[in-house]
């Protein structure tokens, strides 16, 4: 109603109302009878279905200010379509407000229907313009209100802070490390963002910079992500707009850290309901650029020194049921090993895994793990299933791990991947082929777990038999983000040893 009386004036608005009043007294009513009221005591014809009925989404912004030669200034403002989900085939219109204020405090207002997609405000200024803003009462909603003002609201704080609508946010935290390599590690992380970029909310720019020292190595590392939404509707039909709900990210990385150089670009999307209803799906297409530069930061028995350039995908099916979750995955690499004295230089890897979480009943929701893989071809250490747990290592792990020493992967620092089978972390055993089951089985109200896996890691399927499949078993006590492990068994101790792990 506020926009209605807006659109309509103050005296039109006015004879609506009471006109609707009169002629409804003591009925009942629809709002279809409002309506028509509407026509009948304006004079103008209002389209329900474009202003009212069902639900839509879409974004306002103060595109560009300019100052004009002749005095005042040019204000550009911007109207991406509302698209409605009940009304495939018809543009939602939604008339807004807009405000300027000088540096002097004088203040002009207008009503901007929002007809065009587009639409330039010409404003005579006495004095500099301090700022402009369109829907200032925030009365929409909208997928984006830090392109609503004019200049850009930024917020810098020292740590984490909930996500802003209005501000582009920026925080700094620095982290001390050590490690068996660099020793005392002394870093920051600087990231930037708008909002927080994970469905169902929709962030845009993320950016984390994290560089850090190590007193001992003397090296100076540092790792640099990026992502952002990428917006591929404007040249989509009307009913595909409508069901390209989660936006596809595209997503940068780039660093030098441990005696290696990357480099990666990829673009990744989610499909499914809203709010993470299920079912949902996911696909990720990667292209990485890899080289291990020397063997200073890394156990020779995990990486081999050469470049690697790698294409991967990957997608993934996520459901959800009154039995439980089960998220399954299935990944495909090929890649070119750049080692001039091989004469095979391509490979290609494949992976499938699959997760269940199970509801047996309130205390009792057991982890089921299943994977396996195999590699054809001269794959690098490096890119090769592992016995203990994954090598690679993405986000917080990628700052906290090291290369070799107590805090390697394959030592006591442990990552979910390969076979995942802790009890045999220190053994360094990979291979091209691969297949595990895993369990774990909470122990409720406390913060315990028992986990047991069985599984195999070798060079080929003929190299596999009863003879070399492993098997672990321990405890896991989860404290928030840091899950400490204990093995307590192995099925083949000659070539393992049970000791304390631990992940974050």
């Amino acid at each position: 109603m506020w926009w209605l009386r807006e659109y309509l004036g103050e005296s039109d608005f006015d004879r609506v109302m009471k006109g609707y009043f009169r002629d409804n007294r003591l009925k009942h009513v629809s709002s279809q009878s409002f309506f028509q009221a509407v026509d009948k005591y304006s004079g103008r014809t209002i389209e329900p279905s474009r202003f009212f009925n069902g639900t839509a989404s879409g974004d306002y912004s103060v595109a560009s200010v300019k100052k004009l030669d002749g005095g005042g200034y040019g204000i550009k403002l911007v109207r991406r379509p509302y698209l409605t989900k009940l009304h495939l085939g018809i543009e939602k219109i939604a008339p807004v407000r807009f405000e300027a204020r000088e540096e002097g405090g004088a203040l002009h207002t207008l009503f901007w229907s929002g007809s065009t997609a587009d639409t330039t405000v010409i404003i005579e200024t006495q004095n500099q313009l301090a700022s402009a803003a369109i829907d200032p009462e925030n009365n929409l909603l909208e997928t984006d209100r830090w392109n609503n003002c004019w200049p850009r609201k930024y917020r810098v704080t020292l740590g984490p802070r909930l996500p802003s609508f209005e501000h582009y946010s920026f925080f700094l935290l620095p982290y001390p490390w050590y490690d068996d390599v660099n020793g005392f590690r002394l870093g920051t992380i600087f990231h930037g963002g708008y909002m927080a970029d994970g469905d169902p909310m929709v962030g845009r720019h993320q950016w984390t910079f994290s560089p850090f020292y190590g007193f001992k190595s003397r090296e100076v590392s540092f790792s640099l992500d990026y992502q952002t939404p990428v917006d591929l509707r404007s040249r989509a039909s009307w009913v595909e707009r409508d069901q390209f709900r989660r936006l596809p990210r595209l997503y940068l990385s780039a660093g030098s850290a441990f005696g290696i150089n990357y480099a990666g670009i990829g673009l990744k999307r989610n499909w499914g309901p809203r709010l993470m209803l299920d079912p949902t799906e996911s696909f990720d297409l990667r292209l990485d650029y890899t080289r291990y530069k020397d063997y200073r930061f890394w156990d020779q028995r995990d990486v081999d020194t050469a470049a690697v350039l790698s294409l991967s995908a990957r997608r993934g099916y996520n459901v959800t049921k009154h039995w439980g979750r089960s998220l399954f995955s299935a990944g495909v690499t090929a890649g070119y090993l750049h080692r001039p004295e091989a004469e095979i230089k391509n490979y290609l890897k494949m992976e499938l895994e699959e997760r269940m979480l199970l509801r047996l009943n309130r205390q009792l929701w057991p982890r089921i793990r299943l994977a396996m893989g195999y590699i054809q071809g001269p794959a690098p250490a490096q890119e090769q299933f592992f016995l203990a747990g994954g090598f690679r290592t993405e986000g917080l792990d990628r700052m906290l791990a090291s290369g070799k020493g107590s805090f390697s992967t394959q030592e006591r620092y442990h990552v979910d991947g390969g076979a995942s089978l802790p009890g045999y972390q220190g053994t360094h055993h990979r291979g091209k082929t691969m297949w595990a089951a895993n369990l774990s089985l909470p122990i409720s109200p406390a913060p315990l777990s028992v986990f047991t896996g069985i599984g195999q890691v070798a060079d080929g399927w003929e190299e596999m038999g009863l003879n070399s499949i492993r098997a672990d078993a321990g405890l896991s006590l989860d404290l928030g983000p840091l899950r400490m492990m204990f093995p307590l068994w192995i099925s083949k101790p000659e070539i393992g040893r049970a000791s304390c792990r631990e992940r974050v």
